[in-house]
C-alpha cells in the first residue's frame, strides 16, 4: 500500500528551516546574555565579549577583529548592534573563525611586509603557492576584484584599499578555487561564504603552510570547505 506522507522523513527544505531556527534561538540567546544593560542593543564592549565567547578557546578578539565585524554589521552606523544586526556579526564571526588557523598560517608565511594585510604583489605568491606554479596578472586582478571588499574607511563607508586583510584572505582562497575547478558546488559555497563575510560597499626560511586540497575530490570534504581540510600526511 502508499506509505503515509506523515510518516516520511523531513525534506531537504525542512531540515534547512529547523536548522535556521535553531541558530536563531541560539543567537537570540546570546543576544540577550551580552546585552548587560538591556537596552535592546549591543555596545561595543558587549560585541567583544560576545565574539570572545564564541571563540572555541575564548581569545579576546583583536581591535582588528572587532573593527571588521563592526564595520561588517552595524548597518545603520550608530556604533552599536541591534537585535537584527548580531545576526549578521555573529554569522561573519563563525565564518572567520572556521578558516583563521590556515588563515594566519599564510599571514605569517606571505605577509613579508608585517602590515597585516596582502598587497598584489604578496597575494601574486600565495596564489602561485596554491597553483604550484606562476599565475597570471589578470588572474591576481580578478581575485583581487572578487575578495578586496572591506578596504578603507571614509565618510563611514567602506571602499577596496588594493589590499587584503585576513577575512578577505578566506574569500580570495575560495574564488580561486571556484575558478579553477567550475565546480558548481564549490561556487554555492564561495557565494554563502562571500554573504557571510563581506563588508558592504556602499555604506623565509619557513617552509611555505600546507597547501589546502583542490575542491571536488572524491571521498573528501574539500568540495564543501576547500580550504579547511589538510592534506594527508
Amino acid at each position: 500500500g502508499r506509505r503515509d506522507s506523515a510518516s516520511a522523513p523531513p525534506g531537504p527544505g525542512a531540515r534547512r528551516a529547523s536548522a535556521a531556527r535553531v541558530q536563531a534561538t541560539k543567537i537570540f540567546h546570546l543576544f540577550k546574555k551580552h546585552d548587560r544593560d538591556r537596552n535592546g542593543t549591543l555596545e561595543r564592549d558587549e560585541v567583544k565579549d560576545l565574539l570572545r565567547d564564541m571563540h572555541p578557546r575564548h581569545e579576546e578578539p583583536t581591535v582588528q577583529d572587532l573593527e571588521w565585524v563592526m564595520s561588517t554589521a552595524d548597518l545603520n552606523k550608530d556604533g552599536r548592534l541591534q537585535s537584527t544586526e548580531v545576526h549578521k556579526a555573529v554569522k561573519s564571526w563563525q565564518g572567520f573563525l572556521l578558516e583563521q588557523p590556515r588563515i594566519d598560517e599564510a599571514f605569517e608565511f606571505f605577509d613579508k611586509s608585517g602590515n597585516g594585510k596582502l598587497e598584489m604583489a604578496e597575494l601574486r605568491k600565495y596564489l602561485a603557492h596554491l597553483n604550484d606554479g606562476p599565475v597570471e596578472d589578470e588572474e591576481v586582478a580578478w581575485i583581487m576584484e572578487k575578495a578586496d571588499v572591506c578596504g578603507a574607511r571614509a565618510g563611514g563607508t567602506y571602499a577596496p584599499d588594493g589590499a587584503l586583510n585576513r577575512p578577505e584572505l578566506v574569500i580570495a582562497t575560495c574564488e580561486w578555487y571556484a575558478r579553477k575547478t567550475r565546480l558548481a558546488e564549490n561556487k554555492r559555497f564561495c557565494a554563502r561564504l562571500r554573504r557571510a563575510l563581506f563588508c558592504y560597499r556602499r555604506e623565509s626560511s619557513r617552509p611555505a603552510p600546507p597547501k589546502p586540497p583542490p575542491a571536488g575530490r572524491r571521498g573528501s570534504s574539500a568540495g564543501r570547505h576547500p580550504i579547511v581540510v589538510h592534506p594527508a600526511a
